[in-house]
């Protein structure tokens, strides 16, 4: 429940940094290097490997994509529309006369939504994924708005549900209302992690870099609990080795499904804790999902990719020393300083906006 000015404040940037994101995937596909869409590679004399383009198709994308950018923002605007009444605006007086205009709003909003969904499942089909890092990552940008956008429909059913039921109705959407909330925790991770890859300077060659792929499964757990914690990391450990591709099939458990799931088993395990508002339990759950992720990604490359450290160089001090530890601590520095930012308006339960 929204209880204060500042409260109904902080709601108003949530809903904008979250549909943002909306805005953010067609305007990365845009982006006016690296464009294209990739159909083969072929290898030239001197042992380079150069890309190859379908031009016609690349002007059929560029008007959908800029069309899908117009209508991204025109969605942007309804939801912050409804947003806006119903924080600012809706009183007990005028309620009945706003539930019109505000389901109106998100009629066509969950429209605009399927049309976009409609988008990003042609990106799918016409990006490769295997080519995804040469076309600015428009296949993991479609596999995470495909997400998000699912999610979003489904928040705007249980919002209109909400609107339109009795109190003792609107208890039984609780479940649905998790996981819709986790499905869009799992589509922002994979948005951050996109945009730490489009970084070069901050990634390592083989894997890894700095991002804040785990922020929402931190949040998630904190809020919901160990089960569902751990369901959200998992999905997107699923989904990230959807992305990226199988390297190695040890790297599947170690680099994929147990450290994201464990990031999110050791936050749910913290979260009575931290909706008490007890933040350094909270802050000791981050420390440590994050060193699971690190001892997951370490044993990965010691056990699957020894061949990797460097002549003269052990697979242990290269593995654990040289190459994850200064970009998971990073990583665990920058989610301890957000998670500390926002705890009281989204982890504790008293006083949490949503």
């Amino acid at each position: 429940m929204v209880k204060s000015k500042s409260s109904k404040i902080i709601m108003m940037i949530i809903v904008v940094i979250l549909l943002g994101f909306v805005i953010l995937g067609p305007s990365l596909i845009l982006h006016p290097t690296n464009v294209g869409i990739v159909i083969n590679r072929i290898k030239l004399e001197d042992g380079s490997r150069e890309l190859i383009y379908n031009f016609e198709n690349l002007k059929v994308l560029n008007k959908l994509t800029i069309k899908a950018l117009e209508v991204s923002i025109l969605l942007f605007i309804i939801y912050l529309a409804v947003a806006i009444l119903k924080l600012f605006v809706v009183s007990e007086k005028n309620e009945d006369k706003l539930k019109k205009l505000i389901l109106a709003l998100l009629l066509v909003g969950m429209t605009i939504a399927i049309v976009l969904i409609a988008y990003y499942i042609y990106i799918l089909i016409r990006f490769p994924k295997d080519y995804d890092k040469y076309n600015n990552y428009a296949y993991a940008l479609g596999v995470a708005n495909i997400i998000f956008l699912t999610s979003l429909i489904a928040l705007t059913t249980i919002l209109v549900w909400l609107t339109f039921t009795s109190k003792e109705e609107s208890k039984t959407t609780i479940n649905i209302q998790v996981v819709t909330e986790g499905a869009m925790m799992v589509a922002l991770s994979v948005v951050l992690s996109v945009l730490g890859d489009l970084i070069p300077w901050i990634n390592n060659a083989f894997g890894g870099g700095v991002s804040l792929s785990m922020l929402p499964i931190f949040i998630f757990a904190f809020r919901r609990g160990i089960a569902p914690g751990a369901l959200v990391g998992f999905s997107y450990g699923v989904v990230n080795l959807l992305i990226d591709g199988v390297l190695h099939w040890g790297s599947i458990f170690f680099d994929y499904f147990l450290p994201y799931t464990l990031v999110g088993l050791i936050a749910g395990l913290f979260a009575k804790k931290a909706q008490k508002g007890l933040i350094g339990y909270s802050m000791l759950a981050v420390f440590l999902g994050g060193f699971a992720r690190y001892l997951c990604h370490s044993l990965s490359g010691v056990i699957f990719f020894s061949d990797y450290a460097p002549e003269g160089m052990t697979a242990f001090y290269y593995s654990f020393i040289f190459y994850n530890a200064p970009y998971m601590a990073v990583n665990i520095v920058l989610n301890l300083i957000i998670i500390f930012a926002v705890h009281s308006r989204l982890i504790t339960k008293d006083s949490r906006v949503v």
